[in-house]
């Protein structure tokens, strides 16, 4: 958009004004006057008409590529699907990934090819005599690596093949479910992956290596968090005392969750007093996904996604710290170095879920837990169930017991979360 007096839009008696008239027409321009625009409120007033003109430039199209194009035909037509592949991860990105690094690779491959049958014709130097005349005019970089005859193919694969593998190991669909624990796993190996071909069948291998850890990680990912909501930031000295049934302990929280709890979580705001109530949302995520992957694993992907990134981004942008709905809980996070975790209603059978799984570990309920009826336990087996289920008194337990027993394929199961499961659920 610019402004011109209007004469020179109403008037183009000069070549230069007819030039300029005939572009605006070929640009399509559109064309506003104004009568008197400085006449009023303007600093220094003036009686002139102005031409406001706006002008839409589309941008040129893109320069294509005809080793491209080339390369994109023979790659599609030349791909054979994996269904091994297809069955352990359900989506269309990793194919897409594998077509577009086979097409680049190929492109790449054939303008390396042209460029080295071009060099005995582009030299530096028509004078036979010059020692570095041979050398080319122009010259393809790889990376850091000047290619006048030094040029090495593997420098270029190494890089090409390291990219991709940056994109899969970053990408929510392949790795969202993984703990901040495997993520650095996975991190820290990841420019060791330069050396492997960027392949349906090592993307495979790689797919089942992580199922095989999530698989042996699930465990470990529920006790930890057990272990996190209760008796590890319990403030009763002696929680460690009783390690066996739940009536040792009586008014003592530190075995078992409830509605809330609380966990400290350190750095997540600024000591700066301009920062506000922003708090800083990759720490916040760290922690609250962490969370919710363990829940994941037991939850079996009966409850709905969220997207947890977007909500702690835009609670840190309103400085809101209080009531973060997360997928099944809402999180207080205070400035002293502490956040409060209030779990919904209908999230309570995924606690009583995780207080079970953990205490069968750590061998604090009965053996015949989940097992035996109430009524067919021993006095000592039922007091540890009242303790659990109900309030300690003499059959406060037994309703909240026999609801286990009778939907024991959810209460009981052991929880497992295999990769076709976490990818069907990204697309959910």
């Amino acid at each position: 958009m610019c402004l011109l007096n209007a004469e020179t839009i109403r008037n183009p008696y000069t070549s230069s004004r007819a030039l300029l008239a005939a572009k605006l027409k070929e640009l399509s321009a559109e064309t506003q006057i104004v009568e008197n625009a400085f006449s009023s409120d303007a600093e220094r007033k003036a009686d002139v008409d102005v031409a406001i003109i706006r002008i839409h430039i589309k941008e040129p199209p893109r320069e294509e590529s005809d080793i491209w194009e080339r390369m994109k035909k023979a790659v599609s037509e030349d791909e054979i699907p994996d269904p091994e592949l297809k069955a352990l991860i359900t989506g269309d990105y990793i194919e897409q990934a594998i077509t577009l690094y086979r097409t680049e690779v190929a492109a790449t491959m054939e303008l390396i090819r042209q460029y080295k049958a071009l060099i005995p014709y582009m030299p530096t130097s028509l004078n036979p005599d010059n020692a570095y005349g041979k050398d080319p005019i122009l010259t393809i970089v790889v990376g850091t690596h000047n290619s006048s005859y030094g040029f090495d193919q593997d420098d270029y694969m190494r890089i090409v093949r390291l990219k991709y593998w940056r994109a899969l190991f970053s990408n929510e669909q392949f790795i969202g479910r993984l703990t901040s624990e495997l993520r650095r796993k996975y991190d820290e190996q990841v420019d060791r992956m330069a050396d492997y071909e960027f392949s349906a069948f090592n993307i495979k291998q790689v797919a089942l290596e992580m199922q095989s850890q999530m698989t042996q990680g699930v465990e470990k990912a529920i006790m930890d968090l057990f272990e996190k909501l209760t008796y590890t930031h319990t403030y009763d000295p002696d929680f460690s005392s009783n390690k066996h049934y739940y009536n040792g302990w009586v008014t003592n929280k530190a075995w078992k969750i409830g509605k809330k709890c609380i966990i400290p979580t350190y750095g997540m705001f600024s000591w700066y007093k301009n920062h506000g109530d922003t708090f800083y949302v990759s720490e916040a995520y760290k922690v609250i996904s962490d969370i919710e992957k363990a829940f994941d694993y037991l939850d079996g992907g009966r409850t709905g996604e969220i997207n947890l990134l977007s909500r702690l981004e835009g609670a840190s942008a309103q400085g809101k710290t209080r009531n973060i709905e997360c997928k099944y809980f809402k999180v207080d996070i205070f400035k002293k170095g502490t956040t409060h975790i209030k779990f919904y209603p209908e999230s309570m059978p995924l606690v009583d879920r995780l207080n079970i799984y953990a205490s069968q570990k750590k061998g604090w309920l009965p053996p015949r837990y989940g097992k035996a009826r109430y009524k067919d336990m021993k006095p000592e087996e039922k007091a540890v169930v009242d303790s659990f289920h109900g309030d300690g008194a003499e059959g406060s337990g037994e309703k909240a017991y026999t609801e286990v027993l009778t939907n024991a394929a959810f209460y009981l199961a052991e929880p497992t979360q295999t990769l076709p499961a976490l990818m069907e659920a990204q697309h959910g």
